[in-house]
């Protein structure tokens, strides 16, 4: 189910992305959630088997991935190959972490981790992704920020040929010694 998972997405990625072209060829404006609209519409019988959510994902990478082009930040998106970053995205609101080895993905059931999860936090989401012939999960935690005692007190910086830095309390700082070798 990870492999059908996986190519279904691979399919509605390439899907969109041929899509895009053709309207954008008959000069029509196309965005990721006309995309998601017409494949809802569209899509094949088959791809009903797996994660609805993963296949949307797909279509708003697409639309990131066009959003970098027009920009100039990136190159026109390409189709994605069988076997090449075999990979989906789930969103936190589905899957479950059960206890501290297992846990349950939408439509897949429930898989065992090889260790557990090494941080607290709010998960933010899932990607599940296939090395060689090997799953893996990434799971994406945020961490709360730690509470930083607030320094009230000010501190003047003066910069000098004798030394770096001289603060108003009297610490001296030298130059790195890294900077000479960074300057070459």
């Amino acid at each position: 189910m990870l492999a059908k998972t996986a190519g279904t997405v691979r399919y509605c990625y390439n899907w969109g992305l041929s899509k895009w072209d053709e309207l954008y060829k008959q000069g029509e404006k196309c965005d990721q959630y006309l995309l998601s609209r017409l494949w809802t519409a569209e899509r094949p019988v088959w791809s009903k088997e797996v994660f609805r959510g993963a296949q949307t994902r797909a279509l708003l990478n697409l639309g990131g991935a066009f959003s970098a082009f027009f920009r100039g930040q990136g190159r026109h998106p390409t189709f994605h190959k069988k076997g090449r970053k075999d990979s989906f995205y789930v969103t936190n609101d589905k899957p479950r972490i059960k206890g501290d080895f297992k846990i349950s993905i939408p439509n897949v059931g429930i898989v065992r981790m090889a260790e557990k999860l090494r941080f607290e936090g709010k998960i933010l989401g899932y990607t599940v992704s296939r090395i060689a012939a090997d799953w893996y999960v990434s799971i994406h935690v945020c961490i709360p920020e730690q509470e930083v005692a607030e320094n009230k007190s000010a501190v003047g910086i003066d910069v000098g040929s004798k030394h770096w830095a001289v603060t108003s309390d009297g610490e001296v700082l030298d130059r790195p010694k890294v900077i000479p070798e960074l300057e070459k």
